[in-house]
C-alpha cells in the first residue's frame, strides 16, 4: 500500500503492543472518531447504523488483522453487510468466523450496538438460506470470547441457543450451557429480554435432552426475574406452565413456591394457568381415572403452548410413580396385578413389562422380574437399595452441612438474645413483643406455597377456566388442601389411598 488513507494512518500510530485495555481506548479516542461517513473526525458515535465508504470497508478487510482492529472489523462487516439479502453466503461466513474465532472483547465492548448487530445479521443470513446450523459456530465462538470466564451475557448468547433450536443441533448451546452468567450490563448490548431468552431457550434444549433438574434451574431462573413495573413478561408465565410439569416429572408433586419470585408475577401466572394446576391437583391425587379423564379436558390447551411431549412425560412418571409405590406394600407381586393397575392413560406409551424393564435398566426401580415355573407367572420382586460409598460421603456431608447450620443458629441465637432490640422486646412482655414482630421479621413460606411450571396464552386459558365440563368446582382450604363438589366420597379428587408416592 502505498499511501495510507486518513483512517489507518491513525491506526498505524496506536500501540498495538499495548495491553488490550490501554489500545482500546487509544483506538475509541483516536480511530473511532473516524468510523463515520465523511471520516472527518466529528466524532459520531459508533451505532448499529453506522455505514462506512466502501474503501475504508476494504481497507480494513485487506490491512488490518481481526484481534488488533476488532472494532474496525464489526463496523466494516455491518456495513457490507447492512442488506442482507443481497451477500454472498460463502464470503460472509468466511469473514465474520476469521473475526469471532480470536477477536478481543475489549474492543467489541467499545461498539456493542454494533457487535449486537453483526451477531443477529449472521443469524439472520443463516435463516435466509434456512441453514440455522451455519450460525452455531460463529455464535459460540462471540459468546465465549466476550469474557474471560464465560460468565457475562452477550449478545450472542440467547441467539445462539434460538439458533441450536431451530436448527435441532445441541452441541454448541450444550457448550455454552456449562457457564453459569453472574455478570449482566446493559451497556454491552443486551438487554432483560435477552436474559429471560437465553434460560427459557436453553432450559427448551435441557428438556429436548431430558436433563430436566437443569432445566428446572434455569426455568427458576426465568420465573424469579424481577417484574419490571408490574408486567408480567410471557416468557415467564411459560417458564411457571414447565415448571409445573417438570415438577411432576421429577418429584411427582408441586415445588416450593421461591421467596423470590414476584407476587405479582406468581399471581398472574397462576390465573392463565389454570389448565395445568388441574393437572397437577389429578395427578397428585393419585387416581389414574380422574387423571385420565382432566387430561382429556385440557390436553387441546397444553398442545397449544406446544407443551404435549413434556406433558406426555408427565403420564409416563405417573405410571412411574404408581409402581414405585407398590414397594410400600408388597415384597414381591405378580406382574398381573401390576398391570391391572397401570392405566396408560393415553394409550401410547409401553406395556406395563416393557416400562417395567425400561425402569429396571435406568436406576429408577430397584426390583427384578422373575418366573415362577409352577404356573409360568412373571413375578416382580423388589429389592432394597444397597447403601455406596458415594452415598455414604454423601450423607456425611449433609450433617457437617446441618452441624455448621446449627452452630450459626446458636451463634446468632445469642447474638440475638444479647441484643438491646430483644432485651427491649423482652421487657414489654410475650404479648406485645410476639404480635408485634412475629410474621414480619420470621416470614417462614408455608408448605402450602407453590410454584408450577410453563404456560402459553392468556385468552386460552381462561376461556378454559369458563367452559371446563368437570361438573366440580375447586375451593382452596388453606394449607394446599381442595375441597372437589360433584364428586362422591369414592371420587373424592383428593383421595387418602395414595397421598404421596
Amino acid at each position: 500500500m502505498s499511501q495510507l488513507s486518513p483512517l489507518l494512518a491513525v491506526w498505524s500510530s496506536i500501540n498495538l503492543e499495548a495491553s488490550e485495555d490501554a489500545a482500546a481506548e487509544n483506538i475509541k479516542d483516536k480511530v473511532l472518531p473516524l468510523l463515520h461517513v465523511g471520516g472527518d473526525g466529528a466524532g459520531e458515535p459508533i451505532t448499529s447504523s453506522t455505514v462506512l465508504k466502501k474503501a475504508d470497508i476494504e481497507e480494513i478487510l485487506t490491512n488490518t488483522e481481526p484481534k488488533s482492529a476488532t472494532a474496525l472489523w464489526i463496523v466494516a462487516l455491518n456495513s457490507r453487510y447492512a442488506a442482507i439479502e443481497r451477500f454472498e453466503p460463502t464470503q460472509m461466513f468466511s469473514l465474520v468466523e476469521k473475526l469471532l474465532a480470536d477477536y478481543t472483547a475489549a474492543q467489541a465492548k467499545l461498539v456493542p450496538e454494533a457487535f449486537a448487530t453483526l451477531v443477529q445479521t449472521i443469524a439472520a443470513a443463516s435463516n435466509i438460506i434456512k441453514k440455522p446450523v451455519l450460525s452455531l459456530k460463529p455464535l459460540l465462538d462471540a459468546a465465549l470470547g466476550f469474557s474471560i470466564l464465560h460468565n457475562t451475557l452477550s449478545p450472542a448468547h440467547a441467539l445462539l441457543v434460538e439458533q441450536s433450536l431451530r436448527s435441532k443441533s445441541y452441541d454448541h448451546a450444550l457448550t455454552l450451557l456449562q457457564y453459569p452468567l453472574t455478570t449482566f450490563d446493559g451497556k454491552l448490548g443486551v438487554t432483560y429480554r435477552d436474559h429471560l431468552k437465553y434460560h427459557y431457550y436453553g432450559a427448551q434444549i435441557l428438556i429436548a435432552l431430558h436433563d430436566y433438574a437443569r432445566a428446572r434451574e434455569f426455568l427458576a431462573i426465568v420465573y424469579c426475574a424481577p417484574a419490571m413495573s408490574y408486567v408480567a413478561s410471557a416468557l415467564q408465565v411459560a417458564a411457571y406452565k414447565k415448571l409445573i410439569l417438570l415438577d411432576l416429572v421429577i418429584h411427582g408433586k408441586r415445588g416450593l413456591k421461591p421467596k423470590v419470585v414476584s407476587d405479582y408475577v406468581d399471581s398472574v401466572s397462576r390465573t392463565i394457568a389454570q389448565p395445568y394446576e388441574f393437572l397437577r391437583s389429578a395427578f397428585e391425587n393419585g387416581d389414574a381415572e380422574i387423571l385420565g379423564y382432566v387430561w382429556g379436558q385440557v390436553n387441546s390447551y397444553i398442545e397449544k403452548d406446544g407443551n404435549e411431549t413434556l406433558a406426555v412425560e408427565v403420564l409416563t412418571a405417573f405410571r412411574k410413580h404408581k409402581i414405585r409405590s407398590l414397594r410400600k406394600t408388597f415384597i414381591t407381586v405378580p406382574l398381573t396385578y401390576v398391570a391391572e393397575r397401570d392405566l396408560d392413560i393415553i394409550g401410547a406409551g409401553p406395556d406395563t413389562r416393557t416400562l417395567i424393564f425400561e425402569m429396571i435398566e435406568n436406576g429408577e426401580l430397584s426390583a427384578s422380574l422373575s418366573q415362577n415355573t409352577a404356573d409360568n407367572s412373571v413375578i416382580l420382586r423388589f429389592i432394597d437399595s444397597p447403601l455406596t460409598d458415594r452415598d455414604l460421603d454423601g450423607l456425611q456431608e449433609t450433617l457437617d452441612s446441618v452441624r455448621q447450620i446449627n452452630e450459626q443458629i446458636a451463634l446468632a441465637d445469642r447474638r440475638v438474645g444479647m441484643s438491646r432490640e430483644y432485651l427491649t422486646l423482652k421487657s414489654q412482655g410475650p404479648v406485645a413483643g410476639y404480635s408485634a414482630h412475629m410474621g414480619t421479621e420470621f416470614d417462614v413460606v408455608a408448605d402450602d406455597e407453590y410454584f408450577g411450571s410453563k404456560s402459553g396464552g392468556e385468552g386460552g386459558s381462561r376461556d378454559f377456566s369458563r367452559r371446563m365440563d368437570v361438573g366440580t368446582r375447586l375451593r382452596g382450604l388453606g394449607a394446599g388442601q381442595m375441597e372437589v363438589e360433584g364428586f362422591n366420597r369414592s371420587d373424592s379428587l383428593l383421595g387418602d389411598d395414595d397421598e404421596s408416592d
